[in-house]
């Protein structure tokens, strides 16, 4: 085919140096690449000490190694910004707004935009990159799918969390269509579709989906691998949410006893599943229970923490309470005192 461009009579130089490359005179966009290209690798030069000449001038460079060059150790992103959208313009204007290392620069600018914290842009970029590929590839395509869950998640970053629970859903049942129901990517967005859920409040659904999720997760990575043991916590809270006080002891008992085979009795998650228990107990009036947890939290805490530590004294003050609650009145008090004076010391 042909390329055409049509320019108002009043800015004749508009593009010039494009439309010039088009004919075969290349002399002033090569300028402005070496330009960009030196630009880069003082860049380069300033954050790698140990990068060499040769690697800056024999090595063809990605996106994602561009990034990492510009924010490594300094968080620069307003330079990388910079450049990827100087770059992101070129290739528009040369490759074409939806040829593919187009968009993978336009994807590598959205998420600098979210690293950066300015989640409107990095929204409007990933809804830009999910329509071109929706165009381009179609909506079955793993890169469109990759485009449509970032998009999701830019409306949760955004507090749109009626959007995120619609594009999650839609998203989950074209995985599960494509990929099955079990594939890694398809129970992400099972997960992100619950805590939607949750943040609109709806724990029923929530509930419901961290049960789905939990039971894929068990039977395809084990009970006690980190996402498996993760999702049970959601599902504990969950229920928390809706009430189910007694489930919820169940849910707090079996993931205190899979994170301590998992991460080992003093492991900080494996105490906070303690710590849940243990006032979940409380919650229920099971006191004896409740102070036997108590009980072995703060001898834990106090070991890896030390006595003086936030956690180690809420430990304590609890294991106070239950002592009162249970019956034990004077040793509630010598406990107390105990608190007490730690927190005057600190």
């Amino acid at each position: 085919f042909r390329y055409i461009e049509l320019v108002s009579v009043t800015s004749p130089d508009k593009n010039a140096e494009y439309r010039e490359a088009c004919d075969g005179k290349t002399e002033k966009l090569q300028k402005e690449l070496d330009v960009l290209g030196e630009e880069f690798r003082e860049t380069v030069r300033q954050n790698r000490p140990k990068v060499t000449e040769e690697m800056l001038t024999g090595k063809t460079f990605d996106a994602q190694e561009v990034m990492g060059a510009l924010v490594d150790e300094i968080g620069d992103y307003n330079r990388a910004i910079e450049l990827f959208e100087r770059v992101y313009s070129l290739r528009c204007k040369i490759q074409g707004e939806e040829d593919h290392v187009t968009l993978e620069t336009l994807a590598e600018l959205a998420s600098l935009y979210w690293k950066s914290g300015n989640y409107h842009q990095a929204h409007r970029h990933w809804e830009l990159l999910y329509n071109a590929r929706l165009r381009s590839l179609g909506e079955e395509n793993p890169k469109t799918l990759s485009a449509l869950s970032h998009l999701a998640l830019s409306f949760g970053d955004l507090g749109n969390w009626l959007k995120e629970r619609e594009l999650e859903d839609k998203l989950y049942s074209l995985r599960c269509r494509i990929l099955g129901e079990d594939d890694p990517s398809t129970l992400a967005s099972l997960n992100n579709l619950a805590y939607a859920c949750s943040e609109l409040k709806d724990y029923e659904c929530a509930r419901d989906y961290y049960e789905k999720l939990y039971a894929a997760y068990c039977r395809t990575l084990g009970e006690e691998a980190p996402k498996t043991l993760s999702t049970l916590n959601n599902l504990a809270v969950t229920m928390h949410d809706l009430g189910e006080k007694r489930r919820v002891l169940d849910l707090w008992e079996k993931l205190w006893s899979g994170r301590r085979k998992a991460l080992g009795e003093d492991d900080d998650k494996t105490l906070t599943a303690l710590a849940n228990l243990a006032m979940c107990c409380d919650d229920l009036g099971e006191n004896e229970k409740a102070l036997v947890l108590w009980e072995q939290l703060y001898t834990l805490r106090r070991r890896t923490l030390g006595e003086s530590n936030s956690k180690t004294l809420f430990a304590l003050k609890s294991l106070a309470d239950a002592c009162e609650a249970g019956g034990d009145p004077m040793r509630a008090e010598a406990l107390k005192e105990k608190l007490w004076t730690l927190e005057a010391n600190q």
